[in-house]
């Protein structure tokens, strides 16, 4: 951690930050590439029927949108999919606690929405359509790799 004055910079691995990114609305996705000129289409590239932006690429898309159901029935979260800013205010409400099964579900969730966000660069740039079971399995992946190596104390705190 390195620190001055006012502004403290920590380490932060790239799943933080792209949650981060969505958080404060600074993604680069489509749409925004498309207002500032970057490109002709703004046009899902996983659903192919939207423009893509940040609430429709993690959660308005219908490939997304059967992700999250298969995720947050995983975590015995008995409810459909919300729009971004009320998934991120519903979960910040409900387990933001320190106990074992609400970093269970924060992980689940921040893992969802890399694994999208990588599964749209491998469509873009790889021309490879990710299915529902393997992005659900990356992110079942994420959650057994990040406490397996907590307990060794392998890896910091999410």
């Amino acid at each position: 951690m390195t620190s001055s004055s006012s502004l403290t910079v920590t380490r932060s691995s790239p799943l933080k930050l792209l949650v981060m990114l969505c958080f404060l609305s600074t993604l680069l996705s489509l749409d925004k590439l498309f207002k500032l000129g970057k490109t002709d289409n703004y046009t899902c590239v996983l659903c192919n029927s939207c423009g893509e932006s940040v609430s429709h690429l993690f959660f308005d898309c219908s490939f997304s949108s059967a992700i999250w159901k298969k995720v947050l029935t995983a975590c015995g979260i008995n409810r459909s999919p919300l729009r971004w800013s009320r998934e991120i205010s519903w979960f910040s409400r409900k387990y933001g606690g320190k106990n074992v099964s609400n970093k269970v579900r924060r992980i689940a969730f921040c893992s969802t929405v890399y694994s999208k966000w990588q599964d749209r660069f491998k469509v873009v740039f790889e021309g490879i359509s990710p299915s529902h079971d393997s992005v659900f399995n990356k992110v079942r992946f994420s959650i057994l790799y990040k406490f397996k190596f907590r307990a060794i104390g392998a890896i910091p705190e999410c």
